[in-house]
């Protein structure tokens, strides 16, 4: 018979729950902790954007950001149908406004101002250029986050609401997916590992 896997996931934002969902679904028995249960902390507050910004030279960051875009959208079809929640997902583009102008000429080939906002520009910000992202997205972040719980729900993750500050303590592995700004972790992981308490951090 087949060893349970076990790991802890410390952060309930939505990089932890996303995690915790993914890890429940591949088989692992999987514990979320975070001081409070979502939605809250840095996530329940964001704003929602998921910019889609296009450069002429991509580094590959940005090659991977536009990838993980063309991604979300069926992220989040899964994500209601197995929640049975809404998430507040749509894509209505932004609008970026510069008085930069060096090199906002090529980028501005790329994109195009909508007609209708041009008035409000010249009025507004005479000196000002403005590019419009037509493929960026937003999303209700409290929403997502309660989606992401209930998934987590559904596939048996357990959550442990009290405060960490002893990553020692916790069974390994252990998945860091809390913000490096956390005081309690900021301490005790600086104390406890050579490394920062950087997102995405498996501590065997």
């Amino acid at each position: 018979m087949a060893a349970v896997k076990r790991i802890n996931v410390v952060g309930a934002g939505v990089m932890g729950l996303t995690c915790a969902w993914r890890l429940a679904q591949a088989g692992w028995q999987v514990t979320l902790r975070d001081r409070t249960p979502p939605p809250t902390g840095a996530s329940a507050a964001a704003a929602g954007g998921r910019s889609a910004v296009v450069r002429p030279r991509a580094s590959k960051l940005f090659q991977f950001q536009a990838e993980s875009l063309k991604l979300y959208p069926a992220f989040v079809a899964e994500l209601e149908e197995v929640s049975g929640m809404r998430v507040g997902w749509r894509r209505c583009g932004h609008l970026r406004l510069t008085t930069k102008t060096n090199g906002f000429a090529e980028d501005l080939a790329l994109t195009k101002v909508p007609s209708e906002l041009l008035p409000w520009l010249a009025q507004h910000q005479p000196h000002a250029h403005a590019r419009f992202n037509p493929g960026s997205m937003v999303i209700e972040p409290t929403l997502l986050l309660q989606a992401l719980w209930q998934a987590c729900q559904r596939v048996g993750v357990r959550g442990q609401w009290q405060t960490v500050s002893n990553l020692a303590e916790l069974p390994k592995p252990v998945l860091l997916t809390a913000g490096f700004a956390t005081p309690a972790l900021n301490t005790a992981i600086t104390q406890q590992y050579p490394t920062r308490p950087t997102r995405g951090k498996a501590i065997e």
